[in-house]
């Protein structure tokens, strides 16, 4: 029995098939990769600007979730107007599912949005300052799909697969506040150190080069930690261990939803502190961290 083996031109041609179904497997699994950073752009900067402007009009932060809620979504759009509003849907700072029926606004950009509560009530952030003083910080916490129905639905993140499902604090002190995963990784948003005034030509101030949030923060106030700035506080500390949000430079939190979690500590340098050479100060630093819009 004569056995034949395979011509150039029948290896090339399985070498382009491979390619092709390379090729789509890529164009299939990478989209949200690109389109994740400017998805987290854009809800960000729009919870940012929803709530400045609801608080202009309020005497104190909101003290029930449906308020918080209402403020929301009166410069959210939203098919449903705030219907979902009326009544509590909360979450809490650990949830394990999102349904759908819990869902408090449903964004005209296809963004389904939760809030997270204490029984209805802001959750309180209490922490020691770097000058001594204990501050009280409430916040809510805001959860939102991305990309709505559209995969891969899942608050958790893995290096190579990024989640959809992300987590925001909103604070009394007027700031929004990125949780989990984008803080340490840039494929989500890039942040800046804006640095002190120079001269009167540069009223603004230098900043920074692109670094991640996490590096920002060091850079701008070290290990300093002060109510007046709230991107200096430890909100990541009320979060429960087992947390889809909860960050760890470490797999000792042995927590089954992150079975690689050490594959965070990637994502942390060696310990930052404060860019001095650049004005910031490890107290009372005159240096801020800004999240630009991605276009």
């Amino acid at each position: 029995m004569n056995k034949k083996g395979m011509t150039l031109a029948e290896v090339l041609f399985v070498f382009i098939i491979i390619g092709i179904i390379a090729a789509i497997a890529i164009i299939t699994v990478k989209p949200w990769d690109k389109a994740c950073k400017y998805a987290y752009s854009r809800i960000y900067h729009s919870l940012r600007l929803a709530f400045y402007n609801a608080m202009l009009t309020q005497p104190e932060f909101p003290t029930t979730s449906t308020q918080f809620c209402n403020l929301l979504v009166e410069y959210i759009n939203t098919s449903t107007d705030g219907a979902n509003c009326t009544q509590s849907r909360d979450l809490t700072n650990n949830p394990r599912i999102f349904p759908d029926e819990k869902i408090q606004i449903q964004a005209s950009n296809s963004s389904k949005i939760w809030i997270g509560a204490n029984s209805g009530q802001p959750f309180v952030h209490t922490e020691t300052e770097s000058s001594g003083a204990i501050s009280k910080t409430k916040y809510y916490l805001v959860y939102v799909d991305l990309n709505g129905n559209r995969g891969p639905n899942s608050p958790k993140w893995e290096e190579n697969r990024l989640s959809d499902i992300v987590a925001f604090a909103v604070t009394d002190g007027l700031t929004v506040l990125p949780l989990g995963h984008p803080e340490v990784d840039n494929r989500y948003l890039n942040a800046h150190v804006v640095y002190p005034q120079i001269n009167e030509d540069n009223p603004d101030g230098n900043i920074s080069d692109d670094m991640t949030y996490y590096e920002a923060k060091k850079k701008a106030w070290g290990n300093n930690v002060d109510s007046s700035d709230s991107m200096s506080l430890n909100f990541q500390n009320d979060l429960p261990n087992d947390s889809y949000f909860k960050l760890t430079t470490t797999g000792s939190v042995n927590s089954p939803y992150y079975p690689d979690a050490d594959s965070y500590s990637d994502f942390f340098p060696v310990p930052i502190g404060a860019d001095t050479a650049n004005g910031c100060k490890e107290v009372s630093s005159p240096c801020y961290v800004d999240i630009f819009e991605y276009h």
